[in-house]
């Protein structure tokens, strides 16, 4: 008999913690929404930006951008449950995962951008573009994550159930929701089914063009595959509709990209640029 060949590769410290949460949060009863956004009108006021400034807009930061937006106008959507009481917290903490260098090579971790309810969209850019050059070998946060990892899991996983009993930790820790992105990989419509440890989370999928009826006409339209996943004990059906009716108008009106739309003279220098844009902020 022939023995397979085999590489044994080390489990990375760094996904432990996010295998317990993900392990320990399976159980939710979760409903998805599977939607299509028109990103036509986005992707050209984004693209005419980039062709002026030469600055890049994060097609994250904006949807986190439009997702805090949408859950200032319905908090309770993202509350955490604490026994029979919820807890819904004035700031909209969106949790999304950016590839950065470590010790262990190039690894997907986790970055919470705060506030986005209250942030505009270049400074949620700028946040990411900050966080994607810092290499994840710093902060004491980073140092936590190492301690945890060397736990045996008999108490990793009960320290990890007090901290998901908690929501002020787990705010600190994992923000308030979450976005995931699975169609950065690949191209083509398609939409991904996550595992939700949060009670709204929104998963990003493929995009591609496809006809669509636009003022009574068919047009050729990029569409974005977009689930919108909801804790099922905290959100209701038909609010959930309505939430994902919302949030799919607010992305599709270009919701935060005023400022992107700015015009700016062909002779202007940089100075005059930035101070365009400041002058144009939320």
């Amino acid at each position: 008999m022939t023995t397979p060949v085999f590489q044994e590769i080390p489990f990375s410290r760094y996904r432990v913690g996010a295998d317990d949460l993900l392990r320990l949060t399976s159980d939710r009863t979760v409903i998805h929404g599977l939607i299509e956004v028109d990103m036509t009108d986005v992707l050209h006021t984004i693209h005419e930006y980039e062709q002026r400034t030469g600055d890049d807009i994060s097609v994250v930061a904006f949807i986190a951008h439009c997702l805090g937006a949408a859950l200032e106008e319905n908090k309770r959507i993202q509350a955490f449950r604490v026994g029979g009481k919820l807890i819904v917290y004035d700031d909209v903490d969106v949790n999304i995962m950016i590839e950065r260098e470590s010790d262990e090579g190039k690894i997907v971790a986790q970055h919470v951008l705060r506030q986005t309810n209250r942030r505009g969209v270049l400074e949620l850019c700028a946040e990411i573009r900050h966080a994607q050059h810092t290499p994840l070998d710093r902060g004491r946060m980073l140092h936590l994550l190492r301690l945890y990892a060397t736990l045996p899991t008999f108490i990793r996983r009960p320290l990890m159930r007090l901290i998901l009993r908690n929501p002020d930790r787990f705010k600190a820790m994992g923000g308030t929701t979450g976005i995931t992105s699975v169609g950065m990989f690949g191209e083509g419509a398609g939409w991904g089914i996550p595992v939700v440890p949060v009670a709204v989370m929104l998963t990003l999928g493929g995009m591609a063009q496809k006809p669509a009826v636009v003022d009574g006409r068919i047009e050729i339209r990029d569409l974005l595959c977009v689930t919108v996943s909801f804790d099922h004990a905290i959100t209701d059906g038909a609010p959930a509709a309505r939430f994902t009716a919302r949030l799919k108008q607010l992305i599709e009106s270009g919701c935060g990209l005023d400022v992107c739309r700015t015009v700016i003279p062909a002779e202007a220098d940089s100075d005059t640029v930035s101070k365009l844009l400041a002058t144009s902020s939320p």
